[in-house]
């Protein structure tokens, strides 16, 4: 073998051995690896690491969804939803790629009305959820709202509001969305507040309750008001009094109807109290549950 055969033969050598001593072997996986969650609900923050710790040092991570419509990943990896509500149950793989190692994690994004059953409320031909907006189960309050502003002022059984609260809130206050278009509320999809016509035919049906006492309804018609309102399967949840002391007053139960009093600036409520009663007195700053119906 001639000089320059030798000098091939080492360089070539050299080459493979500095090719071999950059190829590094690493694995990667992110977690959660599974998550189920609800769309109303806060999307898991993912973290990927690698074996050996150190192999991430200096490279870049890719991340990309599979259903961007539903869940979008920004290029930090912070998942955020794409949607409101979906119509049934998603799986949602989200692909990570650090060169050519691939980890993924798979989110299961359920529909919103996958928590509750539906109650029919007798004589109205209205169908209610058995539980408000944010509870978990049907004992629980749930969250609290004011009206056209969909983050909870408070949830379930906390007794004060938090910094999402505004004693000012009107019907001109900046951030206010329509409640009275399904799309823009708290309710599952396909499901909206009730609106004034609702209330009208259900406080039709309730108020033989009151006039029972006063001889004014059948015994029947009395009857049939007390299976209409049980099966309404309401609880007594309370609401935030108006005003800038944002008072808890826990008697009473409550839901939002979407009626809209322009003139007086109100909009109405159901109260449950002595008797079942729809009325259209509440201003803008009162904070109470939300039930929803179709």
């Amino acid at each position: 073998m001639n000089s320059n055969s030798i000098l091939c033969a080492i360089l070539g050598a050299a080459a493979i051995f500095a090719s071999c001593k950059k190829e590094e072997v690493y694995t990667i996986k992110v977690t959660p690896e599974t998550a189920t969650v609800y769309t109303d609900e806060t999307l898991p923050k993912l973290a990927v690491s690698s074996d050996p710790a150190t192999a991430l040092e200096g490279k870049t991570i890719e991340y990309v969804s599979s259903a961007a419509d539903v869940i979008t990943v920004a290029p930090d990896g912070t998942l955020a939803f794409a949607v409101k509500d979906v119509e049934q149950d998603q799986n949602v793989t989200i692909t990570v790629t650090v060169g050519k190692e691939v980890a993924t994690s798979v989110i299961t994004v359920k529909a919103q009305i996958g928590r509750y059953e539906v109650l029919s409320i007798k004589g109205t031909g209205l169908q209610i959820l058995d539980r408000n907006v944010g509870a978990k189960s049907k004992d629980e309050i749930g969250n609290y709202y004011q009206w056209g502003k969909n983050e909870p002022v408070a949830a379930n059984a906390e007794t004060a509001v938090n910094a999402n609260y505004s004693a000012d809130w009107s019907a001109t206050a900046a951030g206010i969305v329509d409640w009275t278009k399904p799309e823009n509320t708290p309710c599952p999809k396909g499901w909206r507040i009730p609106d004034g016509d609702d209330m009208k035919a259900l406080d039709a049906v309730l108020e033989n309750i009151a006039l029972w006492d006063w001889d004014m309804c059948s015994k029947q018609e009395y009857l049939d008001a007390c299976d209409a309102l049980d099966s309404m399967g309401l609880i007594p949840t309370g609401k935030f009094q108006a005003g800038k002391d944002g008072k808890y007053l826990a008697s009473a139960s409550y839901f939002w109807s979407s009626f809209v009093d322009s003139e007086k600036g109100t909009v109405g409520m159901f109260e449950n109290n002595l008797f079942p009663l729809y009325s259209k007195k509440a201003t803008y700053d009162m904070a109470v549950p939300v039930r929803c119906v179709k």
